[in-house]
């Protein structure tokens, strides 16, 4: 199986891990949670804090299988949106007005 990654999307930090297929963690990122921007600059920061664990993984983001994202709240599966999270501002009347694009998603849990 080949590498993944894993997003703890919280209400201040986004914590980034890329594992093999046992799990073994190859490279982490964490950032801050944007407080501006909406939807649009979390869905950036996430983007982005993959790219930075992947480097440190030594991987290329294409590589990477999928990614699996921890957020509270609802979610819309089929279309990749948070739906009112509780901790993220922004995410509000039931469609964030983004979703993730970018990244490959084979998973969504709420936490």
């Amino acid at each position: 199986m080949r590498p993944r990654a894993g997003v703890d999307l919280g209400g201040t930090k986004i914590q980034i891990v890329v594992v093999d297929e046992r799990n073994k963690v190859l490279g982490q990122s964490r950032v801050p949670t944007p407080t501006g921007g909406g939807p649009a600059a979390v869905v950036d920061t996430i983007t982005r804090a993959v790219s930075s664990a992947a480097d440190e993984a030594g991987l290329a983001t294409d590589s990477l299988i999928g990614v699996g994202v921890g957020a509270p709240g609802a979610i819309d599966p089929d279309k990749g949106l948070l739906i009112n999270p509780p901790n993220l501002p922004g995410f509000v009347n039931g469609h964030s007005g983004a979703g993730f694009p970018d990244l490959d998603l084979i998973a969504f849990s709420t936490a």
